[in-house]
């Protein structure tokens, strides 16, 4: 059975991210590093929505910016949902 406790441990993917979940006093903690150069990752805005794991991350060397929504589909295996966050400049016509 699928509970959200199947959250806890270390994540790897395709990207050069590490995510580590735990629980402190009860509340999901996540830890993410950049397995590459191991530069820790900003994560902030934690929260549980409809079973879903929902976080922001922050790279401070790149400014890099992203929601991230994680969902167990297995004991073993999750799926993300990533949105990145970017500004866009208008081009002005002369």
């Amino acid at each position: 059975m699928i509970t959200l406790d199947n959250f806890i441990g270390s994540w790897n993917a395709e990207s050069s991210v590490t995510l580590t979940i735990w629980k402190e006093d009860g509340a999901f903690r996540v830890k993410a590093v950049d397995k590459y150069d191991n530069e820790d990752i900003v994560v902030s805005n934690l929260n549980i929505i409809n079973g879903a794991l929902v976080f922001e991350t922050y790279v401070p060397s790149t400014k890099f910016h992203t929601k991230n929504s994680l969902k167990l589909i297995s004991e073993n295996k999750l799926c993300q949902e990533l949105t990145i966050f970017e500004t866009w400049s208008k081009e002005i016509a002369e």
